[in-house]
């Protein structure tokens, strides 16, 4: 056998290894270079699956991510598919434009809002309509209305309503006390014409009878007063107190001849209990005989 051994000492060759045949031979070959085809070719491509977005996963398996509206996806009960309910705290419906705190979308939630169905009661809104509401949300109703067509007509600036000169003449007012601090003055001219006893001799024909009739929630006192024509200054002629939605009558003219009440009698009327813009009293008086 031949071995045959060859560097390249200094020719510029490469170190060999030296290899064996089937045959028993041996041969060489440069050092460092493979001795066969390689078993697979490394990936020299870029994946193209894209990473995956983690909402637009359904975790509570309502049907919507929240790519896709679920503004809660860790509770099925919230999405947009569901019913908003009102004041449990949460946004059921996903949906920011129908808040569950503030159902009439008046701009004030339930804790402060005292009707929040109604847009028009908030403590923004005016209260000087006699509703029976308080739409100002501040414990009073009404506190801003006036249902008083004629007021102020107080004891100071009483309402003239008429006169009673002739036989089934009639004057009439019906009016509030509201608030409850309200008081209020009616006047009527009553004519007791003196010549009656001089036609009649016995009596005095002349006379009126009044009736008044309280609120049904409230009652008031009531004092007529007379000023005699020519006198500067108004004296007592009768006082009751009407309970709530009773009725009570004043009478005036005396009957008696020589003793003339004609002139001015003004009603003062006040209330005694709670009383409501909605809730009005009446004073009716007729000129009974003559």
């Amino acid at each position: 056998m031949i071995t045959l051994l060859l560097y390249g000492c200094g020719l510029g060759l490469q170190p060999m290894d030296k290899l064996y045949t089937d045959t028993g031979g041996e041969f060489f070959e440069p050092a460092g270079e493979p001795s066969g085809q390689p078993t697979s070719e490394p990936s020299t491509q870029p994946s193209n699956e894209p990473a995956s977005d983690p909402m637009d996963i359904d975790n509570d398996g309502d049907g919507f991510s929240e790519n896709e509206g679920d503004c809660n996806d860790n509770s099925a009960n919230i999405g947009p598919n569901q019913a908003e309910i009102p004041y449990d705290g949460n946004d059921n419906d996903c949906d920011p434009t129908t808040p569950d705190d503030d159902l009439d979308e008046d701009g004030f939630e339930r804790n402060v809002d005292c009707d929040d169905l109604d847009p028009n009661i908030n403590p923004n809104a005016t209260d000087n309509s006699c509703d029976g509401f308080d739409n100002n949300c501040d414990g009073q109703t009404d506190e801003g209305a006036q249902p008083d067509a004629y007021e102020p007509f107080d004891i100071n600036t009483p309402n003239i309503i008429g006169s009673l000169d002739d036989l089934n003449d009639t004057v009439f007012a019906e009016s509030y006390l509201f608030p409850v601090s309200d008081d209020d003055a009616f006047q009527f001219w009553f004519e007791d014409d003196s010549l009656d006893c001089v036609i009649f001799f016995t009596d005095d024909p002349d006379h009126f009878t009044c009736t008044v009739a309280a609120p049904s929630g409230a009652g008031i006192q009531v004092d007529l007063k007379w000023q005699q024509e020519g006198d500067s200054i108004f004296q007592a002629y009768d006082s009751l107190f009407i309970p709530a939605g009773d009725t009570a009558s004043f009478e005036g003219g005396s009957g008696d001849c020589g003793y003339e009440d004609g002139g001015t009698f003004r009603f003062e009327i006040s209330a005694f209990d709670e009383a409501t813009c909605l809730d009005g009293y009446t004073i009716s008086c007729i000129k009974d005989d003559d």
